[in-house]
């Protein structure tokens, strides 16, 4: 990235999640380790449960297929590394934790009519081949494009571009980004739904894409962020934040 795109991603990133008393914010920077939701909810735990619940982070859990505890490890430069399992549809994937009480991310809603936004920054594994790659607003965590009827999230798949994705009432649209996906390469990605519920996709400080119809009003979306092997080996992607925002008054 440029000194330019670092200086524009700055600003962009300042822009979407301010200081605001009208807004909600979070910005996750994983000082605790994303594990299993059942690492949490352990039903009589012993010890050692107990240990590794406190070390857990509190506001985001692990879901996919084949994903562990162990497929989640902090990173020298903050973050966390995700790695897949090692067989082929593998899955590790962040979503808020969904127990009740657990994080107020669960319960605080990132509406389509609320001007929510989605960030994050993040590295490329060592490839980028036989790997899927996605982040954004949805309504369940999976990477399949035609399962969510209302959506906004980034996509990649073996090779080629980084898609804008975003779905209204089940009509799928799926706009190339013009910006290339590289191994061990740091993107800055942003997803802001504006006043007009209208998608803005931002990459490394730029907007790409916005999109060509409004999103249907009042649909709540949840923040993810995943990997997907489509080969039998370890796909990995190193998480350095997350973030979400969203209006309190509209």
């Amino acid at each position: 990235m440029s000194s330019y795109q670092a200086h524009t991603a700055q600003i962009l990133t300042a822009g979407l999640f301010r200081e605001d008393l009208t807004r909600f914010r979070h910005i996750e920077r994983f000082l605790k380790t994303p594990e299993l939701n059942a690492t949490l909810a352990a039903g009589t735990p012993n010890a050692a449960e107990i240990a590794a619940s406190f070390a857990a982070n509190q506001n985001f859990e692990l879901i996919g297929t084949n994903a562990a505890d162990a497929d989640s490890d902090q990173v020298i430069g903050g973050g966390v590394q995700l790695s897949t399992a090692g067989a082929d549809a593998d899955q590790i994937i962040l979503q808020p934790h969904q127990d009740s009480g657990q994080s107020a991310l669960a319960t605080i809603k990132f509406g389509t009519d609320h001007k929510s936004a989605w960030a994050s920054v993040f590295d490329t594994g060592a490839s980028v081949a036989s790997v899927i790659l996605m982040g954004g607003l949805k309504l369940t965590n999976t990477p399949v494009i035609a399962t969510d009827a209302h959506q906004a999230f980034f996509r990649y798949e073996d090779s080629g571009n980084l898609q804008c994705v975003y779905s209204v009432g089940g009509t799928d649209y799926t706009v190339d980004s013009g910006v290339a996906v590289a191994a061990s390469t740091r993107y800055i990605t942003a997803i802001e739904i504006d006043d007009d519920r209208y998608v803005n996709f931002h990459i490394n400080g730029e907007r790409v894409h916005r999109s060509t119809v409004a999103l249907t009003d009042a649909i709540n979306l949840i923040p993810y962020f995943g990997v997907e092997a489509n080969t039998a080996a370890v796909k990995t992607a190193t998480l350095r934040c997350l973030a979400v925002a969203k209006s309190y008054t509209d």
